[in-house]
């Protein structure tokens, strides 16, 4: 199965700093939870969920509310942009926890 990427052209926003192109997913679903725009989802199994522990790693963050609590849903997430870090919420932990993790792991910049 091909991942298909969309390339959305952004302004800067509450969330989205428009320095680099911000490209968009929806193949993978959320599992459970009713999270917000700008939450820091990791990848689990065939989905996504919220960060549980500052010892996992981030994989998107989540571009619409999305409400999975009765079952899966589909969402729109990003993988690679420029986000601006007080926006950003997260499960558990703050960006502080995560940052090395950005930096290392992910293809997301984070502006402070």
């Amino acid at each position: 199965m091909a991942v298909v990427m969309g390339s959305v052209e952004q302004t800067r926003d509450n969330l989205i700093t428009g320095s680099k192109t911000c490209l968009t997913d929806d193949v993978l679903p959320l599992n459970s939870g009713t999270l917000k725009r700008g939450e820091v989802v990791k990848k689990d199994g065939s989905g996504l969920v919220a960060l549980a522990d500052t010892a996992d790693i981030p994989y998107a963050v989540l571009l619409v509310d999305t409400d999975a609590s009765a079952s899966t849903a589909k969402t729109t997430y990003t993988t690679d942009a420029s986000l601006l870090g007080s926006q950003l919420t997260f499960g558990t932990g703050t960006l502080a926890d995560f940052r090395d993790a950005f930096k290392t792991s992910t293809n997301l910049f984070i502006e402070e």
